[in-house]
């Protein structure tokens, strides 16, 4: 590979890793991408190329532990998937005296390390607020299903909307499926040897005004700026 291509594959990553930045502003994540796939075009580089060169950060593996919840798990999901990586959950080591209504979950995120990072306080403040409102209005966990389902919802609203946003040109909008694509085949080559097995969430009754109440506190909940946020202060302290 000559000095030019090198140079010129520093910048794509740079570019590619300002678009997944949160702390960066909707124009300028979506100004990074349209200039990465330009970048991408004029010189005719592949994104190959740009992994073998070798990537700006390294894919890791980080946990929290949270109580085991369905609601929490479809948070934690879809937060991953917004931010480039993969989750699943293995039970916490046992702790003596431990009631089994209070056992915990070791939610694990993989991707790359900022990724990851991001995903994880992002999941853990979500998380947080939900069950903050929750007490303060009294109600159950249909609240917490209403909210969690909005969230969901609105993730793949986002991630479909990079993808056929009409202020986008057609490549752009090929770069972000192709970069949604090669980073989910990555963190799943990553997983390859941990034979995680797939488990079906058991459907609950539902009070219809409490998941109408949660669905519409999910709607409030600021997917761009609150990371941003949370990843300042954790990184700050």
């Amino acid at each position: 590979m000559s000095v030019d291509n090198t140079k010129i594959i520093d910048r794509i990553r740079k570019l590619l890793k300002l678009a997944q930045d949160a702390g960066a502003t909707d124009g300028e994540r979506e100004n990074a991408v349209r200039m990465a796939h330009a970048t991408l075009a004029k010189y005719n580089i592949d994104m190959a190329d740009v992994d073998m060169a070798g990537s700006v950060e390294k894919r890791v593996e980080i946990y929290f532990d949270e109580k085991k919840n369905p609601c929490y798990m479809v948070i934690v999901n879809h937060i991953a998937k917004l931010f480039f990586c993969k989750v699943y959950y293995t039970p916490c080591p046992a702790g003596v005296g431990i009631p089994s209504s209070d056992r915990k979950v070791r939610y694990y995120f993989v991707g790359r390390e900022s990724n990851t990072l991001t995903a994880m306080l992002m999941s853990e403040w979500i998380i947080k607020t939900l069950r903050n409102e929750k007490r303060r209005l009294g109600v159950g966990n249909s609240f917490l299903n209403g909210a969690s389902h909005k969230v969901a919802s609105r993730v793949n609203q986002i991630i479909g909307n990079s993808a056929t946003n009409t202020e986008f040109s057609n490549s752009t909008a090929l770069a972000v499926v192709s970069l949604y694509k090669t980073e989910a085949q990555a963190n799943d080559e990553f997983l390859a040897d941990r034979n995680l097995k797939l488990k079906k969430m058991r459907d609950s009754k539902v009070d219809s005004e409490q998941y109408k109440a949660g669905s519409e506190y999910g709607e409030k909940i600021n997917l761009n700026q609150q990371v941003s946020g949370t990843k300042q202060a954790a990184i700050a302290n």
